[in-house]
C-alpha cells in the first residue's frame, strides 16, 4: 500500500513548480524585452538608402570689371541728355543744363549697378 503524501511534502513541491513556471515567465518576458529593444533600436537609426555626394566647395568666380573711359562715359551721358530732351520734354524749351545733370546721374547709377568703373 501507498501511503498519502502529507501535506508538507505537497507544498514543497508545489512550491518549485511554482517558482520554476515564475522563472519561465520572467525569462519569457526578459527575451520578450530584448526583442523589442533591439526592434526599436532598428527603428530609432536607420540604414540610409542612399548618400548624396558632398558637394564640391568651389570659390566663386567673379566678372571681370568694366572699365569705362572719360570719352565712353561723355558719350553714353550725351546720349541719355538727348533722349531726355526729346522724350521728356518735345523738343521744347527748357533746361539743358538740367538735362545733362540729370543723365550724368542716370548713366553712373546704370554704371555702378553693373559693376563697372571710370577709369
Amino acid at each position: 500500500m501507498t501511503q498519502p503524501k502529507s501535506k508538507s511534502s505537497k507544498s514543497k513541491s508545489s512550491k518549485k513548480t511554482t517558482t520554476a513556471s515564475t522563472a519561465k515567465k520572467v525569462k519569457r518576458a526578459a527575451t520578450a524585452v530584448k526583442r523589442v529593444e533591439v526592434e526599436l533600436e532598428m527603428v530609432a537609426t536607420p540604414e540610409p538608402i542612399f548618400t548624396a555626394p558632398a558637394p564640391a566647395v568651389t570659390a566663386p568666380v567673379l566678372a571681370p570689371v568694366r572699365l569705362v573711359t572719360r570719352a565712353e562715359f561723355m558719350d553714353l551721358v550725351r546720349k541719355e541728355a538727348y533722349r531726355r530732351y526729346a522724350a521728356r520734354r518735345s523738343f521744347k524749351q527748357g533746361s539743358p543744363f538740367q538735362d545733362w545733370v540729370n543723365a550724368e546721374a542716370a548713366v553712373s547709377g546704370k554704371l555702378a549697378a553693373e559693376g563697372a568703373r571710370l577709369s
